[in-house]
């Protein structure tokens, strides 16, 4: 035997009277539209309450890694699976693509985006350049990670074409120079970059940009950048970084004072990044183990290297080479 309920409205009004939450009348109110009614008359508005509305470009990369290859003319591996969003960003040659159920061929002028757990399967066509970046999707306006979110949220995957070839050229001229230099700056560069990619999609797409706003990186003093230009010479050998800032005329703790409110970071802190980037560099394009980067790379063995590449990119050198090579 069922029991008749009220009028729909007449039973929302005695809920609110006897104090029901909002949350739940909003679960009652879909329950019953799709149990009573079929689909077609049921307004599509009608979605969960935490739904996203921003537009996309109300989001934007967080870049987690960038890397650029040259002229490549096999890929290291036929597809691969990443826990990170990537793009490939491409400068001069031809690949083909699957990635889920689209496939096609890529070249100048087009980006690859490949959601996260999602198969990406590539063949050269011909030599390839192009920079690979890792990263995943934050808002503009407070940041929120919302990676979990975009793959039903309208992120593109797959290939998209951007039509503006001049805007698109001096962008990637400026992630080359970026890319090849040690300039204290360069991450913070290469994700503005990245991000105005995005934004010239974007724009292209007839969507307004996001509130985006270059913050730029501050003065540089001489005393700074002196001792950033004496350090990248010498991050791959045993170095001192007492004998840097006696060499500038000034005590390590002074040294470090003003190149961290200049840089953001401190001086064993950029050691640390050119040395990560040069590991990052060496695992992904050459063959040899953990102990023979470490010497390349300035540190004593491979078990402190190890331990230095966890800390700063959360996973052992052996994980990142394969889940990085693409």
């Amino acid at each position: 035997m069922s029991i008749p309920f009220p009028p729909l409205p007449g039973f929302i009004v005695l809920l609110f009277m006897l104090g029901a939450k909002t949350d739940c009348l909003h679960a009652f109110f879909c329950a019953t539209l799709y149990t009573n009614f079929p689909p077609s008359m049921i307004d599509e508005r009608i979605k969960p309450m935490n739904q996203p509305h921003l537009p996309i470009s109300g989001y934007r990369p967080d870049v987690t890694l960038v890397h650029r290859w040259q002229r490549k003319e096999k890929f290291s591996s036929f597809e691969s699976i990443h826990s990170d969003w990537l793009v490939f960003v491409v400068e001069d040659g031809s690949f083909h693509y699957r990635i889920g159920e689209e496939e096609g061929s890529a070249s100048f002028g087009d980006l690859v985006f490949c959601p996260p757990q999602t198969v990406f399967r590539r063949v050269v066509i011909s030599p390839v350049t192009l920079f690979v970046v890792f990263f995943n999707w934050r808002r503009w306006e407070e940041g929120t990670d919302v990676t979990g979110q975009a793959a039903s949220s309208g992120f593109p995957s797959g290939k998209i074409s951007l039509h503006n070839t001049g805007r698109l050229m001096s962008t990637l001229e400026l992630m080359r120079n970026a890319y090849l230099s040690d300039n204290l700056w360069k991450t913070r560069r290469l994700t503005h970059y990245a991000d105005d990619l995005w934004l010239q999609y974007c724009g292209e797409q007839g969507t307004p940009p996001g509130s985006f706003q270059e913050t730029p990186p501050g003065p540089e003093d001489k005393l700074v950048r002196e001792a950033a230009a004496r350090i990248a010479a010498g991050a791959f050998s045993p170095m001192r970084l007492q004998d840097v800032a006696a060499a500038l005329g000034t005590s390590l703790s002074t040294l470090t004072k003003r190149f961290k409110k200049i840089s953001g970071c401190t001086p064993m802190q950029y050691v640390t990044r050119l040395r990560m980037e040069k590991a990052k560099t060496l695992l992904l394009e050459t063959g040899l183990t953990v102990d023979q980067i470490s010497e390349c790379c300035g540190y004593q063995n491979g078990f402190y290297l190890s331990r230095v590449f966890i800390r700063h990119f959360g996973m052992p050198p052996a994980q990142f080479r394969k889940s990085h090579s693409i």
